[in-house]
């Protein structure tokens, strides 16, 4: 038996905590999910070329040539709404011509709330995917059908509520557990010979609770910082890390194969010896830059604690705090959480985006904190403007969600990485991130299939960013197009016959279509 693994391919999708995205959180959860069926279960995984999309020649066609029997998406779910929603819970749909398909997606669904410590609050919990889009379906389970390979959709919960967000940061490694245990009791796929029995995941808790926040806030104000200051400072640290001092960067912990706990503890006991150059994000602060992780490692070290202990990063905190003229007087004398929060955002954070809506959403985490430990004194108004940084975005011609055009070159792992990983020729790609200051500091992934995934020179991304129009399209047969430039708009219909389309306008990665029917995704077609 082999199993096609498809995680989402969504970068647009934003969870509403811990600064990370529905494909980073699913390719790690299924490169989990791969390594525990590789291991333990007498079956076949292939891991979807991940720079391929979803239609119906892409990766479904990639699950048919690899001669697979089902195709098992991994993907997280939202509400739609404002954030954040309150929508909890598993949820998963099949095609209705197979019965394993529906007994997939029920046994996935029974596992996955079995180990969330939030319970379900969805009235529909298994159901076809073949009833969306006037009868089209979804298109990860119409169209692995139609090419002979059993489908099944995983939304292992919700990422627009703020709760079950941050739990599925924190419990990739159950939630793996629990899609393994239902996909091999629902196939009956056998444990190898002499596999170890895989222990029930436990619930990981949604974030640090307890005393974590009462210490970091006691801590604050013993500083002198007021309680607008220790607010507008702890709203960055929850936005950055969720107040887990272990915390590892989320897009890390796939690249690197580590857990919060096991990077800690590696780094802790010298078996990993490459946490001031990694250039992944850790702590309360998620220090990232070279000398900011020497400067953290060698305090904790003086102090014969563990790089992972709250009480040194905060005491380390506070030193580096002093570098920063002027910070710590302001957040004595701060005048509103908002004021001390876009302090911290702009000139100590400093992240890729600083916009508008980053500070009122950092300022209201702040609230939280003010009204739990200082009384509901002050309100939250969002800027009517973006602070302006400090430090400017590199390169400040960009933004997530550009199409840029890639001129051929290096592609690197991380950016500031040492060594190119790949060569790619030039190609039209997709801005998914930015890292402010870094030698590589654009995040590319093609829209073209030139295959570019990775960090790459501003020098080497060219000034023409979209592609001169109108031009045309090839489209498959059951791609959606929607009725505005974004994932999250409604969709407005299908394509019915894999035509040749003319595009007349292109935005976020979407393509409005010449008759006027809307938009659609990039990455699903083919330029002619």
């Amino acid at each position: 038996m082999k199993l096609y693994l498809s995680p989402s391919n969504q970068p647009a999708n934003k969870y509403v905590v811990g600064n990370t995205t529905e494909k980073i959180e699913m390719e790690a959860v299924a490169a989990r999910v791969k390594a525990l069926l590789d291991r333990d279960y007498s079956c076949d995984t292939v891991m979807a070329t991940l720079s391929m999309g979803i239609s119906a020649n892409e990766r479904p066609q990639e699950a048919k040539n690899s001669g697979c029997d089902f195709y098992i998406a991994i993907h997280s779910n939202a509400a739609g709404g404002k954030p954040p929603c309150t929508a909890a819970g598993a949820v998963a749909f099949y095609h209705p011509n197979s019965a394993k398909s529906k007994a997939i997606a029920e046994a996935v669904v029974k596992e996955l709330n079995a180990v969330c410590p939030h319970k379900s609050n969805r009235a529909s919990q298994v159901a076809s995917g073949m009833t969306q889009f006037e009868g089209s379906g979804y298109g990860e389970i119409r169209s692995p059908m139609q090419k002979g390979v059993q489908p099944v959709l995983i939304e292992v919960n919700f990422h627009d509520n703020t709760t079950t967000a941050q739990w599925i940061i924190d419990s990739k490694d159950a939630i793996a557990a629990a899609v393994v245990k239902a996909i091999t009791a629902a196939l009956s796929i056998a444990k190898k010979s002499g596999a170890a029995a895989t222990p029930a995941p436990t619930p990981t808790p949604a974030a640090p609770t307890g005393d974590v926040d009462k210490t970091i806030w006691d801590f604050l104000i013993a500083k002198g910082l007021n309680a607008f200051g220790a607010a507008g400072l702890m709203g960055n640290l929850f936005a950055e890390s969720a107040l887990n001092p272990r915390n590892l960067q989320n897009s890390y912990e796939n690249k690197l194969s580590y857990t919060d706990a096991t990077y800690t503890a590696a780094v802790d006991n010298g078996t990993y010896s490459n946490f001031v150059r990694d250039s992944a994000g850790y702590g309360l602060a998620q220090w990232t830059f070279w000398s900011r992780k020497q400067a953290l490692l060698d305090f904790v070290k003086a102090a014969g604690a563990s790089i992972g202990d709250l009480s040194a990063q905060l005491n380390f905190l506070w030193k580096e705090l002093q570098g920063y003229a002027g910070i710590v007087t302001a957040l004595k004398s701060a005048t509103s959480i908002l004021q001390a929060s876009n302090l911290i955002l702009t000139q100590y954070e400093k992240p890729a985006d600083m916009g508008a809506a980053v500070q009122a959403k950092r300022a209201e985490y702040g609230q939280t904190y003010y009204n739990k430990f200082a009384g509901k004194g002050a309100t939250v108004a969002p800027p009517t403007a973006p602070v302006t940084p400090t430090t400017p975005a590199t390169p400040p011609a960009y933004k997530v969600g550009d199409i840029v055009q890639f001129n051929g070159g290096s592609v690197y792992k991380s950016s500031n990485a040492a060594t190119a990983a790949t060569a790619k020729d030039a190609s039209r790609c997709k801005v998914t991130q930015l890292s402010s200051g870094a030698k590589y500091p654009l995040h590319l992934v093609s829209e073209d299939n030139g295959g570019v995934w990775g960090w790459v020179a501003a020098a080497d991304v060219g000034a023409g960013a979209q592609n001169a129009v109108p031009y045309t399209v090839k489209i498959a047969r059951g791609t959606s197009y929607r009725k505005g430039p974004a994932e999250s708009s409604a969709v407005a219909g299908t394509i019915k016959d894999g035509g040749v389309y003319t595009i007349v306008e292109e935005q976020g990665g979407f393509g409005k279509l010449k008759s006027g029917a809307g938009w659609v995704s990039l990455g699903a077609t083919v330029k002619i």
